[in-house]
């Protein structure tokens, strides 16, 4: 029985140390995706962050987002924290 509940420790350590090398893996992937540059979308006239770049044609939108609850105003949030975008942005 102490056999069979030292085999069981020892299964449940190896899942969770590969458990937190997946989360240390996503932790990393996480900081990566949070340095996104967000610069290209802030027109400096507007103080505003346009709604998209279109690839293709290498412009951004001609859109702006300038709603308090936008998801890009919560980007311009972020980017503020980071320094990617003056403080003019939010108001």
């Amino acid at each position: 029985m102490i056999d069979e509940f030292n085999s069981q420790v020892r299964i449940a350590a190896d899942r969770a140390k590969k458990r937190i090398v997946m989360i240390e893996s996503l932790g990393r992937k996480s900081a990566e995706f949070a340095q996104y540059e967000y610069g290209f979308l802030y027109d400096n006239s507007r103080h505003l962050q346009t709604i998209g770049y279109n690839v293709e044609e290498r412009l951004c939108d001609s859109s702006y987002y300038d709603l308090l609850a936008s998801e890009s105003r919560l980007a311009s949030f972020v980017a503020i924290s980071q320094d990617q975008l003056p403080q003019e942005s939010w108001f």
